[in-house]
């Protein structure tokens, strides 16, 4: 299953409102573009990359509930007012980053490469 919140301001509230009876993986990541050459994959290289590791492992864990938070190119980039690096649960430095969650709370998280290394991204899903 995946949530996506493509409103930043409402994060929070999303993840407070998780069913603490499931597993619950957030990532967030740069949204995809809807013109030029990567029409529908992300602004952002390296999470295309992230992406070819996360969502063929995230069919091994069916149990898992993915929540999707894409970040805007124009928001995000050289922002340090952005709302996902002011966040105190979050502290996001980059994107691709994945964070396990407990209790809607990030506990442990991939920055960057760690998000499409496969055995550090299984780790995490293993460890939900």
């Amino acid at each position: 299953m995946v949530v996506r919140v493509d409103d930043p301001t409402t994060l929070n509230s999303t993840l407070l409102s998780l069913d603490p009876s499931k597993k619950y993986l957030l990532y967030v990541f740069g949204k995809e573009l809807e013109i030029g050459e990567f029409i529908g994959q992300s602004w952002c290289p390296d999470c295309r990359q992230s992406d070819s590791v996360i969502y063929p492992l995230l069919e091994n864990f069916p149990d898992i509930v993915s929540i999707k938070a894409p970040v805007i190119r124009e928001d995000y980039k050289g922002n340090p007012e952005y709302i996902y690096r002011k966040d105190p649960n979050l502290k996001l430095t980059g994107v691709p980053t994945l964070y396990s969650l407990n209790n809607g709370i990030p506990v442990k998280r991939l920055v960057d490469s760690e998000a499409w290394d496969v055995v550090l991204v299984e780790n995490l899903l293993r460890s939900l």
